[in-house]
């Protein structure tokens, strides 16, 4: 209960920050009404201002209010599904990627970025001016977000770290920066968490936001930095343990991402603070960071039994707006036997299962990985099916070095 409260809260001031309108009816209302009780006018005039302030007040806070409950009894959203990707192609920044399609999902990757992951170091260029919403997209906001509530899930407005400029094997190869950018949860849901849906007038048939038009002109994807979604920065990793396991976990019907499906060890998206933290202002850094931070919380490893992580690649899904999300593995120098959800995390995730891989060799790792894709992949979230997808391109691509990065090479030595 307490969680809602706090998410309907957030809602409520995400959406005073949106119509300023709304949020000069509530101020004026507090003015008048403080005003009138701390400091009580003493002649008439003072008394007319008092009481005209706090009505003008409450007449904008209701009118908007009003408003806003309309608009979302008038509006719809038609969910196209694959449909709205469809016949959409890569600008020429992106030469190069592939567009692959995996568990219904498109979403551009490049075998030759993900390579240069492995040991880069891309410097970070924050800009100072937070992304906000405009257009169709922040007039749509109360309504779209008001459906994500009414679905049951429980949602926080934590600020995130956008990528606003692109990713690409010239980048990283020049050692040019990429932007990063501050960025809100919601202003995700009102735009990546959008991109296949038609948002309507009931009884028109033109919509007045199509999520296509927010990452794509003209069939081509639109570059990060000029596309209009939010486009925080996702981030996954496997977890393997020392005793030979591959830790994975379900999330609950609270969830806003992949209900009651399977996840990575640790699944979630960068977290401003994240970049507060760092160190070193670099990208590789910062995506480490909050891999390894949604490890730690969502399986109750300690932060110093993670013993190393790897980026193991990148890739823009589609059917999100063209949103960035990077992938890793970690090693954990701890056993499973004491793996136990913390308490904050309950809400969203509902278990943690371990799982024995065989690491004698990188086949063996494969043939474990499909074991597991052919007994449970019906129940895996899109992170948890990418995530593996790029570990068994590591895996053909370097063999011995990635399985030094989840410990086969420990286990070789251990059983000499």
């Amino acid at each position: 209960m307490r969680a809602r409260l706090k998410g309907k809260l957030q809602l409520h001031t995400f959406l005073l920050g949106a119509r300023w309108p709304y949020l000069a009816g509530a101020v004026g209302f507090v003015i008048g009404i403080v005003t009138a009780i701390a400091a009580p006018p003493a002649d008439l005039a003072g008394i007319a201002i008092a009481v005209v302030s706090t009505a003008l007040g409450v007449a904008t806070f209701v009118h908007d209010s009003r408003e806003v409950a309309e608009q979302g009894a008038n509006l719809h959203a038609l969910d196209l599904g694959t449909r709205a990707t469809e016949g959409l192609r890569p600008s020429d920044r992106y030469a190069g990627f592939e567009l692959v399609e995996l568990d219904g999902q498109h979403v551009l990757l490049s075998d030759e970025l993900n390579a240069l992951l492995v040991a880069s170091r891309t410097p970070l260029a924050v800009e100072s001016v937070p992304y906000r919403l405009s257009g169709p997209e922040k007039t749509c906001a109360a309504f779209v977000l008001r459906e994500h509530f009414r679905a049951g899930a429980v949602l926080f407005n934590d600020r995130k770290v956008r990528l606003a400029s692109d990713l690409t094997p010239a980048v990283v190869r020049a050692g040019h920066p990429v932007a990063v950018q501050r960025t809100e949860y919601f202003a995700s849901l009102c735009t990546n968490e959008i991109a296949t849906r038609e948002i309507r007038y009931r009884g028109q048939d033109q919509p007045i936001l199509r999520g296509r038009d927010l990452f794509s002109s003209n069939n081509t994807i639109a570059d990060l930095a000029a596309s209009r979604c939010s486009n925080h920065i996702g981030v996954s990793t496997l977890a393997f343990s020392r005793d030979g396991h591959l830790i994975l976990a379900t999330q609950t019907s609270r969830s806003a991402q992949s209900p009651n499906r399977i996840t990575a060890s640790g699944s979630g998206s960068v977290d401003w603070s994240d970049l507060e933290s760092l160190d070193s202002p670099e990208l590789e850094e910062l995506v480490r960071r909050a891999m390894e931070r949604e490890l730690v919380e969502e399986t109750g490893i300690e932060p110093q039994a993670v013993a190393s992580t790897t980026l193991t690649g990148y890739v823009r899904v589609l059917e999100r707006g063209g949103k960035p999300e990077f992938f890793g593995v970690s090693l954990v120098d701890a056993s499973v036997a004491g793996l136990q959800v913390r308490r904050q995390e309950r809400l969203f995730i509902a278990d943690v299962a371990p799982l024995r891989v065989d690491r004698r060799s990188a086949a063996d790792v494969e043939a474990a990985l499909a074991a597991v894709e052919r007994e449970r992949g019906g129940a895996f979230s899109l992170s948890l099916t990418l995530a593996l997808e790029l570990l068994r391109r590591r895996l053909r691509v370097d063999p011995e070095a990635t399985m030094r990065l989840i410990g086969g090479e420990q286990l070789a030595v251990a059983g000499s």
